[in-house]
């Protein structure tokens, strides 16, 4: 079969397939829209999440603070009246705080406007006594609302800790009260400016079948999505509208075909031998590259540095990590490797920009400096344990003392490498010899 009628076919071939894919991409639009638009309102309802909590959070702090003065006051409740008055001075998100022995309202802060509220036997109501038995079973602090108070009228937020005694016995409840405007007033403007769209949060109101609406921007009809809010212990909902959008049928085929025909015939040749190019370098990069430090490896010195330049002209330098045999003993391999990642990145973040180190093996290294004799080479290795010394490589390890000891080699034009590195690796045992953490040049005779 000739060439040309065979790719002719082929195209055929994919032309028909993918005008079956693009069909089945229309048909399935609307549901993979839908998981597409829950996956980025849920992203939203976490930032509001994060906003409503941020708002609660020192209500429910001061909430906290007075049950434990309280607690600390021997469970006066007649004398809270000067340090509920501080309190809410010094949490003025809080509208008022109260106190309720034995589920009863006793004490309330500030009393003006809230008399209503004393003697209320909050455990006797039936509008309350769901959301207070809630918090008593999980011994948790629950934020109900908005609901009317019984004082007002007015729509607030109350947020309810049970207080237990010594002994474990529950000695009743402490409350702390936000109105629902003032909420409003703090939130609105951080919840508008994450999201632009239509949508609406209810809050959690356990002793009625339905939700009252805490806030909504926009109208939010039928079509929409709700997710859960969860505000500490309470169960709140948000809902988003999601307008359907319509679907241009031919319009989808026509774009889909072209793109998918462009991609498969014009780039996809291209893109696998793309493919193959980036696999052949990974493969090379890996076999040239330490796995622990990051650091080039022999492999990589050989053929990419000797191969080229079989007599290097620079100065070597062999680096070895001082009783490091000492620290896998002490510390384990586990620290060892540490020790040796992060002494590598200690290296290099103070090296020149053209020098090039290697792991050599274990916890030796090779450094590569070109254009550097062996005097100026000395003079930046003892640089370098100056600074190692005031320098702790490892922060779970303060009294970790690393050091190092080196042999440096400034190689001559006619010198076989394997030469070179040899009287490097003898003055880097000479600089052992010496006591370790120190420099040793090797000179020629």
């Amino acid at each position: 079969m000739p060439l040309t009628l065979r790719s002719n076919i082929i195209a055929l071939c994919l032309l028909g397939g993918l005008l079956l894919v693009a069909e089945l991409v229309i048909t399935k639009h609307n549901s993979i829209q839908q998981r597409l638009n829950q996956q980025h309102y849920r992203s939203i309802t976490n930032d509001f999440q994060t906003i409503v909590d941020d708002r609660f959070n020192t209500v429910v702090l001061g909430t906290e603070t007075f049950g434990n003065y309280l607690k600390l006051n021997d469970f006066n409740w007649q004398s809270m009246d000067s340090y509920a008055a501080r309190l809410l001075r010094n949490y003025p998100a809080i509208d008022s705080i109260a106190l309720a022995p034995n589920g009863v309202v006793q004490f309330i802060a500030p009393l003006a406007g809230n008399e209503g509220a004393i003697g209320h036997d909050i455990l006797a109501d039936d509008k309350r006594k769901i959301g207070v038995t809630r918090a008593l079973n999980r011994s948790k602090i629950i934020i109900v609302g908005p609901v009317k108070l019984i004082q007002s009228g007015q729509l607030a937020f109350i947020i309810r800790r049970p207080i237990f005694d010594l002994d474990g016995h529950c000695w009743g409840l402490s409350s702390a009260v936000i109105s629902l405007d003032s909420f409003i007033d703090e939130v609105a403007p951080q919840l508008a400016s994450r999201y632009r769209g239509n949508f609406a949060i209810y809050g959690d109101h356990p002793d009625i079948a339905q939700q009252y609406q805490v806030y909504q921007q926009g109208v939010v009809d039928d079509s929409n999505i709700t997710l859960p809010l969860a505000v500490f212990d309470s169960k709140w909902t948000v809902v988003f509208a999601t307008p359907k959008t319509p679907l241009n049928r031919q319009r989808a085929i026509g774009f889909t075909l072209a793109v998918a025909v462009w991609l498969m015939l014009i780039v996809g040749k291209q893109r696998r031998q793309q493919r193959a190019s980036a696999d052949v370098a990974a493969l090379k990069n890996g076999a040239y590259q330490d796995f622990l430090t990051g650091l080039h490896n022999r492999r990589w010195l050989t053929d990419c540095v000797l191969a080229k330049q079989p007599h290097y002209r620079g100065t070597l330098v062999m680096i070895d990590i001082d009783h490091f045999k000492s620290i896998n003993d002490h510390h384990g391999h586990a620290i060892g490797d540490q020790v040796l990642q992060k002494f590598a990145h200690f290296l290099s973040q103070r090296l020149r920009q053209q020098d090039r180190l290697l792991r050599w093996g274990g916890e030796e290294f090779l450094l590569l400096m070109d254009n550097v004799d062996a005097e100026a080479a000395h003079d930046i290795l003892q640089r370098l344990l100056h600074q190692l010394a005031d320098h702790r490589l490892l922060e779970s390890l303060p009294t970790l003392i690393i050091t190092f000891s080196a042999g440096i080699r400034q190689c001559q034009p006619t010198n076989d490498f394997e030469d070179e590195l040899h009287r490097a690796d003898l003055a880097l045992y000479r600089a052992k010899q010496q006591g370790r953490n120190r420099c040793v040049i090797d000179r020629d005779q």
